[in-house]
């Protein structure tokens, strides 16, 4: 025995002795690895595998948060009206800022726009502009070219003959009788109906509001529907009617959800739907 356990001892390759397994070791031993696949929740389903119910739930989602947006945007539409008046003021020969525009009556000239950019300028005279007065008008009569001078004339020779003073009113009203084309109100619907979206959404939706603050009439919010969804692309028409918006900044904010989406996830062909 005591010759045996020498012989171990001396053997070039001694057999390691083995330690009882206990629970430290079986902690320190590393176990087999094995992979767990996490489950796959509906939030990383790509837009383009999506069902329809889950589809129409994100573009839900997507309107709500560009309803706020857009209605920003329809804000915005005075301040886009004082950008034209700037340019209005820099298409003058003098190109002076301090000095109101000047309307001279001619063909497609917008009067419209020019009746705003003077309310505009002289804001801080709306006293003076609503009163039942001729002074308002006297004042900015020097803001007439030569052939509606001829007319202003005429109007005001009319005005003291009947004893009435000149108002902004009147002027505004008669302004508008001599020089707005026939029809206008027609012919601006007209005009609504065939706008076409050629370009983004956004474009379309401006150039959809400058026809929009033309209108001296009440233009309800189904015209508005059917003016807006007309003129959009067939699929991107045919998907807005499905989320039944009721006012014009609910389409135009499912509208932006649909072609964003689309441009995204590679169902649009041409990136300038967004």
């Amino acid at each position: 025995m005591t010759r045996s356990r020498a012989a171990e001892s001396e053997s070039p390759n001694p057999r390691q002795r083995q330690v009882p397994r206990t629970a430290q070791t079986e902690a320190a031993t590393p176990q087999e690895a094995h992979h767990e696949v996490p489950p796959t929740g509906t939030a990383n389903i790509a837009p383009d595998t999506m069902s329809m119910q889950q589809l129409m739930i994100w573009l839900t989602q997507k309107q709500q948060m560009y309803q706020t947006q857009m209605q920003t945007q329809f804000q915005m539409q005075m301040q886009q009206a004082n950008n034209r008046f700037e340019h209005l003021l820099a298409s003058q020969g003098e190109r002076r800022k301090k000095d109101p525009p000047m309307y001279e009556g001619k063909f497609g000239e917008d009067l419209e726009l020019w009746i705003f950019a003077m309310e505009e300028y002289y804001a801080n005279k709306r006293g003076l502009m609503e009163a039942d007065t001729s002074d308002f008008v006297t004042m900015i009569s020097s803001s007439l070219g030569k052939s509606v001078l001829n007319w202003y004339r005429a109007f005001s020779s009319d005005c003291e003959a009947a004893g009435v003073p000149k108002t902004w009113q009147l002027f505004k009203a008669k302004l508008r009788e001599r020089f707005r084309p026939k029809d206008f109100e027609y012919n601006l619907r007209e005009r609504l109906f065939q706008l076409k979206q050629h370009g983004t959404i956004h474009e379309y939706v401006s150039s959809f509001q400058d026809l929009m603050s033309q209108s001296e009439l009440e233009i309800s919010e189904m015209e508005k529907r059917f003016y807006f969804q007309n003129g959009l692309r067939p699929e991107t028409a045919k998907k807005v009617k499905e989320l039944s918006p009721r006012f014009l900044h609910e389409q135009a904010a499912g509208a932006k959800a649909v072609t964003e989406e689309w441009t995204k996830s590679g169902l649009a062909k041409v990136s300038h739907l967004s």
